[in-house]
C-alpha cells in the first residue's frame, strides 16, 4: 500500500507542477538550480572531472546525477522531473521496511504513509535540486543502519553499503561529514549494545562483529572521500575533502551579526573588502573564531535561535518558496502532513519506544548528529529535510501506540501522548519561528510567509513563460506584502508605468520611500511617475531634492531637462 500511495501521489504532484509551475522547465541564472543545470551540461560536453570548477565549491552529487540523465536521455526537463518522482518512492518504502523490522506492520504502514505524503518532501522532490536524491540516499542509509543492528553477524555488509551512501550524502552536502565520522564508532557501539545479553562464549564473536562493522563502514566511507580529496588536490591544487565552501558557510551562519539563515551579514562584506574584495583570500575560520571569542554570548544566542528554527514548522526558503509553490499543486495545498505534525508525533514515538533503545541506537545517533550538523552552520528548509525520515519512523510507532492505548482504554497513556503531540504542534507552529520575523520590519506585526525575493523570482519566471498578467499580479501582491522591499515595490511600479497607470505607481513608490527616503534612484522613478501622471510641479520638487543630495545624479539631470521641456511646451 505504501508503494502504491507514494507512486500515485508523486505522479499527481508531478502533473500539477508540470502544468502550473513556471520553474518546471527553466532555471533562473542566480539560483543553485541554474548552477547545477549548467554544470551538468559542461560535464556532458566532456569536462567529466569538472576542471573548470577547480576545488569543488558546490556539492558535485546532483550535477553528476543530471549529467548521467543527460547522457542517456538527452537534456530534458520532463525526464529529470519524472526520474525524480520515481526516486521519491524509495524513501517511503525504505521507511516502511525499517519500521516493520523494528516494531511491526501497523507501525510500518503509518510510518510509510507519513513519508509518502509529507508535504515538504513532496515539494523538494520536484525542484531541480539535490533534495529528492538526498532523501532517497538517507532513507537507504537508515535501512542499512537498522538492518546491520538487527543482524550483527552480517552487520559488516550493511555497514560497508552504509559507508558508500554516507560518502554520497557528503558529496551532496558537506555537513554530513560530521554524521559519517560519528557513525564509525557508532557501528561498534551499536553491535555491542544489541548483543550485550550474549553468553560469555559468544562475546568474542560479538567483539569481532563490532570491529568488522566499524572497519567496513570506515573503509568504504573513507575510500570514496579519499577519491574526492585526491581529485581536489590534482584539479584544484588544494587538500579539500569534499567542498571548499565550509569556512564561508560557517561564517555566514555564526557571525555575530548573522541571522542564522543563508543571508550574508554586513560583517561578511566588511571582511571581504578588508582582504581586497576576494572572498577566497579571507581566512574565514580564523575570523569566525576571533568573533566567537570576542562575543561568546552572541554566538550562544545564535545557536539557540538556529535550534528553534530547525525544529519549527516554518520552511525557510532557499531558491524556491514552499508557501508560494503550494499554489501550483493541490497536493501541497491540501496536505495535512506538515513538518510540525511529523515532529510532534515522532516525539511521541521516541517516548513510547524508549525501552528498545539499543536496537535504535544508530537511528538516535543519525538523527541527533544530523540536526547538530545543520544547526552548527545555518538553517534552511531544504537542508534539514532528511530529519523527517527518522521522525516518520517514530511517528508511526507513536500513532500506533496511541491507537492501542485508546483501544484498551489506557487513558493515562492517551492523555500523555496527546499532550506531548498537541503541545509540540502548538509550539512548533510556523508563525513563532524567528525566521518569519526576519521577513518583516519589527514595526509591522503581520506574519509574512513568503519572502520578497521569492515573489520577484517567481514573477520573472512567469514572464519568461509568457504569463505576463500572472507575473504582474504576483508583483502587486509582493509590493502589498513587502512595501519596503526595493525589488517588489520598484518592480511593480515599473510594470504599472508600462501599463500607463502612473498614478498607481506614484502611490506604490511613495509608500516605499516612506521606508527608504534616501533611495535616490527610487526617488527619480517616483518623479518620473509623477510627471507621467501630469503632476509636473511635484515632480520638479522631487528632482530638486535629489540634485541637492547628489548634484551629479545622471537620471535626475535627464529628468529635470525633460520636465523643463514639458513645462515650456504646456506654457
Amino acid at each position: 500500500m505504501t508503494l502504491i500511495v507514494a507512486l500515485l501521489v508523486r505522479l499527481i504532484h508531478w502533473w500539477n507542477v508540470r502544468h502550473f509551475d513556471p520553474l518546471y522547465n527553466r532555471t533562473l541564472p542566480e539560483t543553485d538550480m541554474h548552477t547545477y543545470w549548467e554544470w551538468a551540461k559542461s560535464l556532458v560536453a566532456g569536462d567529466w572531472l569538472s576542471r573548470k570548477q577547480g576545488v569543488f565549491y558546490y556539492g558535485p552529487l546532483y550535477p553528476y546525477f543530471l549529467a548521467l540523465l543527460f547522457r542517456v536521455f538527452g537534456e530534458s526537463y520532463d525526464v529529470v522531473h519524472g526520474i525524480q518522482a520515481l526516486i521519491g518512492v524509495i524513501a517511503p518504502v525504505a521507511i516502511w521496511d525499517v519500521a516493520r523490522r523494528l516494531w511491526g506492520r501497523s507501525e510500518a504502514l503509518v510510518a510509510g504513509l507519513l513519508a509518502a505524503l509529507s508535504g515538504p518532501i513532496l515539494f523538494y522532490e520536484q525542484l531541480l535540486l539535490m533534495e529528492g536524491l538526498l532523501v532517497a540516499i538517507h532513507a537507504c542509509l537508515l535501512w542499512c543502519l537498522v538492518r546491520g543492528t538487527l543482524e550483527p553477524e552480517r552487520a559488516w555488509r550493511f555497514a560497508a553499503f552504509a559507508g558508500v551512501l554516507s560518502a554520497l550524502a557528503c558529496f551532496g552536502r558537506g555537513n554530513f561529514l560530521l554524521v559519517g565520522a560519528l557513525l564509525i564508532p557508532g557501528w561498534w557501539v551499536a553491535i555491542r549494545l544489541v548483543t550485550s545479553l550474549a553468553t560469555e562464549g559468544d562475546r568474542s564473536a560479538v567483539t569481532r562483529s563490532a570491529w568488522r562493522a566499524a572497519f567496513a563502514f570506515a573503509a568504504s566511507f573513507g575510500s570514496l572521500l579519499f577519491l574526492s580529496l585526491l581529485r581536489n588536490r590534482i584539479i584544484g591544487g588544494q587538500w579539500v575533502l569534499t567542498t571548499g565552501n565550509g569556512p564561508i558557510l560557517l561564517y555566514i551562519g555564526n557571525a555575530p551579526d548573522s541571522f542564522g539563515i543563508f543571508h550574508y551579514p554586513d560583517s561578511f562584506y566588511a571582511l571581504k573588502e578588508r582582504y581586497g574584495g576576494d572572498q577566497s583570500l579571507v581566512p574565514w575560520s580564523r575570523e569566525l573564531l576571533a568573533a566567537i571569542l570576542a562575543e561568546p554570548l552572541a554566538f550562544a544566542r545564535n545557536l539557540g535561535r538556529k535550534a528553534w528554527m530547525f525544529f519549527s514548522g516554518y520552511d525557510i526558503a532557499d531558491n524556491s518558496s514552499y508557501y508560494l509553490n503550494q499554489r501550483f499543486s493541490w497536493v501541497l495545498r491540501a496536505n495535512p502532513i506538515t513538518w510540525e505534525l511529523v515532529i510532534a508525533l515522532g516525539a511521541v514515538g521516541i517516548w513510547r519506544t524508549w525501552r528498545n533503545w539499543r536496537r535504535q541506537f544508530l537511528v538516535y545517533l543519525y538523527a541527533a548528529s544530523f540536526a547538530i550538523s545543520i544547526i552548527l552552520v545555518f538553517v534552511v528548509g531544504r537542508y534539514r529535510l532528511e530529519f523527517l525520515l527518522p521522525m516518520c519512523l517514530w511517528a508511526g510507532a507513536g500513532v500506533v501506540a496511541l491507537a492501542r492505548d485508546l483501544a484498551t482504554r489506557s487513558w493515562g497513556g492517551v492523555a500523555r501522548g496527546l499532550g506531548i503531540a498537541v503541545a509540540l504542534i502548538v509550539a512548533l507552529q510556523p508563525r513563532w519561528s524567528p525566521a518569519v520575523r526576519i521577513n518583516s520590519p519589527p514595526t509591522l506585526k503581520l506574519v509574512r510567509w513568503i519572502r520578497p525575493n521569492d515573489y520577484v523570482m517567481m514573477a520573472r519566471a512567469m514572464q519568461l513563460a509568457g504569463r505576463d498578467e500572472e507575473a504582474f499580479a504576483l508583483l502587486g501582491e509582493g509590493a502589498a506584502m513587502h512595501p519596503w522591499d526595493p525589488a517588489c515595490a520598484r518592480g511593480y511600479a515599473a510594470e504599472l508605468r508600462k501599463r500607463r497607470r502612473p498614478a498607481e505607481a506614484v502611490e506604490v513608490l511613495r509608500r516605499y520611500l516612506s521606508f527608504f527616503g534616501n533611495d535616490l534612484d527610487a526617488g527619480t522613478e517616483f518623479a518620473y511617475a509623477l510627471g507621467e501622471a501630469g503632476r509636473i510641479d511635484e515632480a520638479n520638487r522631487v528632482v530638486e531634492r535629489i540634485l541637492q543630495l547628489s548634484p551629479d545624479h545622471p537620471q535626475a539631470r535627464v529628468l529635470q531637462q525633460k520636465l523643463t521641456t514639458l513645462q515650456q511646451t504646456r506654457q
